[in-house]
């Protein structure tokens, strides 16, 4: 009776100081995780008694249907909170439990002094007559900002193009070779290039990666990762990144597969070393391209995405800027035929596009590109209008989801980097914000939306994930051997299978 009292007169007279234990949660309420599988109705008999008591527990709300969260309420006056959340706690169903804790309002956004231009991370449709086309990052962020995955792999995203690295919003987000020593003319990690400690440059041979003189790959790379909350300037998809940098002097199929060769070369020795050497790229992002382009003369140009793609590499293309269906005139890279290159047109603060190229068959996703806000080639914030900063906004989303606090990706990454380059991929797919004047425009019907990408990931990542990169190695009319990866903490897998035709 005591701690009732006590409760109850912190509830009337919660500014007495009689009573300095402030109330940190909502009375009478838990939140409750099952384990991967499970269902809210298998938990409720085994909770109904406490202490020798009956107690009445409602299901107040699902919470999170993908990870199996619910909400649960009880009539505290009655019995004791302690006592019914470790009762909770100790059933073999349940993941975890806790009380419904009460905050204050702490968005996740960067302190970024011009992060509130930004419109395209964050617009609350109230100001200026717009709608909400922004891409949902600030939902994103409450769950990751970039960086590593969950087991601590370091993400790098490749830009094909220069770009200003010493600009100050940009600090702390650049890849550097670290096992190359710089400047003593010697190929030190033995990957074909001499000094390639600040990336590449395809035609100089060397790292002096330049910055165009006009400041357009500074911008894109902004777009995916200028720091974020560092008190600069703006924020790029990811606070924090790896962007390496493969420079060229010149668009041509030649440097294209030139600059494309690098990242390529880079990758196959963190997946032939598992981890130990070469970059963990996931992702390349070309903000150029060859108006009217047909891809059947361009057929190595082409491949060369499904080359990156096997070794785990997502390749974002910008496609045209011109109000042209590229279905019927032809656009390069964007409407070469492979499961690795994301094609990319741009929309503006109201959903709609009105510069840039489109086409249900070759076009993938829109993503913000119009009136876009970066940093230019010496400072920032600099808005400009483009397909070029569109593309890199879907290269970035790529980025962020590696981060997604999903323990197995990592690995599923490292043992079948394919796989799950294709895992990614359909989270941005699945992930679109359907937009009625896109869906005869573009292959997936929408703008990409960053938190329901990550969403798609974390639905698809419990806590006993799925096995990855199954394939049948041997078969007969008898039997068949397959073979697949799993992750160090799954024990067993359990295999369902039904005769072809079969009902499931």
């Amino acid at each position: 009776m005591k701690k009732l009292f006590l409760a109850t007169l912190a509830l009337i007279f919660s500014l007495s100081n009689s009573y300095s234990q402030q109330i940190d949660h909502v009375l009478g309420e838990v939140i409750v995780q099952l384990q991967y599988g499970r269902d809210i109705q298998e938990l409720l008999p085994q909770l109904s008694h406490l202490n020798g008591k009956k107690i009445d527990v409602q299901v107040k709300k699902e919470l999170s249907p993908p990870l199996r969260i619910w909400l649960l309420e009880f009539d505290f006056t009655k019995h004791n909170e302690n006592d019914f959340l470790n009762k909770i706690r100790r059933v073999n169903i349940v993941e975890n439990a806790q009380f419904n804790h009460l905050g204050d309002f702490r968005q996740t956004v960067p302190n970024d002094p011009s992060f509130d231009q930004q419109w395209m991370w964050l617009n609350l449709g109230q100001s200026g007559g717009l709608v909400d086309a922004d891409i949902d990052l600030d939902l994103a962020w409450d769950l990751t900002t970039g960086g590593q995955t969950a087991d601590g792999q370091e993400i790098v995203v490749c830009v094909v193009e220069g770009a200003n690295r010493n600009h100050p919003d940009l600090q702390g987000n650049l890849w550097y070779n670290e096992a190359e020593i710089d400047g003593d003319g010697i190929d030190n990690d033995g990957n074909g290039y001499v000094d390639d400690y600040e990336g590449w440059h395809v035609n100089l041979e060397n790292d002096n990666i330049g910055d165009g003189g006009f400041g357009h790959g500074t911008f894109v790379s902004g777009a995916v990762g200028a720091k974020g909350n560092n008190g600069l300037m703006v924020t790029g998809v990811n606070w924090d990144i790896k962007i390496m940098h493969v420079d060229f002097s010149g668009v041509s199929e030649a440097n294209s597969i030139a600059a494309y060769t690098y990242p390529l070369i880079m990758r196959r020795k963190y997946n032939d070393t598992g981890g130990q050497a070469g970059a963990f790229v996931v992702v390349t992002n070309s903000s150029w391209g060859t108006d009217g382009g047909n891809p059947a003369n361009a057929p190595i140009w082409c491949a060369f995405y499904d080359s990156l793609g096997q070794e785990g590499i997502l390749s974002c293309g910008a496609t045209a800027n011109n109000n042209v269906n590229v279905d019927i005139v032809g656009d390069l890279p964007t409407t070469c035929k492979s499961e690795y290159l994301i094609s990319v047109t741009a929309t503006d603060n109201k959903d709609e596009r009105t510069f840039s190229g489109f086409g249900i068959e070759n076009i993938d996703v829109a993503a913000p590109g119009e009136d876009f806000i970066s940093i230019n080639l010496n400072g920032g914030p600099a808005s400009s209008s483009g397909t070029s900063f569109a593309s890199p906004t879907v290269a970035g989303i790529v980025a962020l989801l590696y981060s997604a606090p999903c323990s197995s990706l990592g690995a599923q990454a490292l043992g079948a980097p394919a796989a799950t380059a294709e895992f990614v991929r359909d989270a941005i797919f699945q992930g679109v914000d359907k937009i009625p004047n896109l869906l005869d425009e573009v292959k997936y019907g929408g703008r990409v939306n960053t938190f329901n990408s990550l969403q798609y990931i974390l639905a698809n990542c419990g806590p006993c994930p799925r096995p990855f990169g199954v394939q049948i190695t041997d078969f007969d009319d008898v039997t068949a051997t397959l073979e697949w990866f799993s992750t160090d903490s799954t024990f067993s897998t359990d295999m369902l299978f039904r005769e072809v035709g079969m009902p499931n």
